[in-house]
């Protein structure tokens, strides 16, 4: 029997597609005046509306997450766990979500990510079905070679042989953007570990106490590069995207590059130069 979040959520997606339908069905003879407030007022009705669905999924899928972490860990007595993103941004896109990382962190433990993956038809017109919904653990281990799999794929001048990585201060990152055939000098090398930070044309190494940038690699739209994750799968790069494909799933999974950054901020805790760097030359949401 659907809980009372489930029908809440429910009712309220029935709703909204009903505003929708019955806006669509407006006689055409409405004075404009009258067509104007209606569709100030949908509009308002279908933002509190959504707000009100994802509101409610959200607690429903922390909900589900904290259950699969009970049965995943017996052992844990005390943790934190957290959304760190929630990819929707309105109704229509809601079943287009194939993932959420929930971020869990043990008292005293090693921190690590809980994947929620969705399948399609996991949100409709009738609730959620949370039969639809898997998992997947990925510990820092993993998330770290992920991570050396995006900097791979995704960095303008990594030595994939050795996994070094050219880094830049300010001044250099303004001389690669004037420089056509002239070669810069790198300020020093970073290696997958030192990674900070990623956005959305840089990403950010602290190397010898200070914060260094590497610029992202310029693809064209139709582009991608693919790089394996060892007991993962592979990451998939491109110019609007990084996916990663989950090889026991079969699918690709979308994350932010803002979550990318939240989940390794979380993963590994830095009080360095780059959490006081809120961005320097080129960095940017992704």
């Amino acid at each position: 029997m659907p809980g009372p979040g489930n029908r809440f959520c429910r009712l309220f997606v029935v709703a909204a597609f009903g505003v929708l339908a019955l806006a669509g069905s407006r006689p055409a003879k409405a004075v404009d005046a009258e067509q104007a407030a209606g569709v100030v007022g949908g509009a308002l009705l279908g933002a509190a509306a959504f707000a009100a669905i994802s509101k409610s999924i959200e607690e429903q899928l922390e909900h589900f997450a904290v259950e699969r972490l009970l049965e995943l860990r017996p052992d844990l007595v005390d943790f934190q766990l957290s959304l760190v993103m929630f990819d929707a941004s309105s109704i229509w896109d809601l079943s287009s979500v194939s993932a959420v990382p929930c971020v869990v962190i043990p008292k005293g433990g090693e921190p690590f990510v809980l994947m929620l993956l969705f399948d399609s038809g996991w949100v409709n017109a009738t609730g959620l079905d949370l039969t639809k919904v898997s998992h997947r653990v990925v510990d820092r281990e993993t998330w770290s070679q992920t991570m050396t799999a995006v900097i791979r794929v995704a960095g303008e001048y990594t030595d994939v042989a050795s996994d070094r990585v050219p880094v830049f201060d300010r001044r250099g990152i303004r001389a690669l953007r004037l420089a056509t055939d002239v070669a810069v000098e790198p300020t020093a090398y970073a290696g997958p570990s030192d990674l900070r930070r990623i956005s959305a044309r840089m990403a950010s190494f602290e190397v010898g106490g200070v914060c260094l940038q590497s610029p992202l690699r310029k693809l064209e739209a139709d582009e991608y590069r693919v790089q394996m994750v060892d007991g993962l799968g592979r990451v998939v790069y491109n110019e609007r995207s990084v996916q990663l494909f989950l090889e026991e799933w079969g699918r690709l999974v979308r994350l932010h590059r803002t979550a990318i950054s939240n989940i390794h901020a979380a993963l590994f805790p830095d009080i360095g130069p780059c959490a006081r760097d809120s961005g320097g030359d080129g960095d940017g949401d992704w």
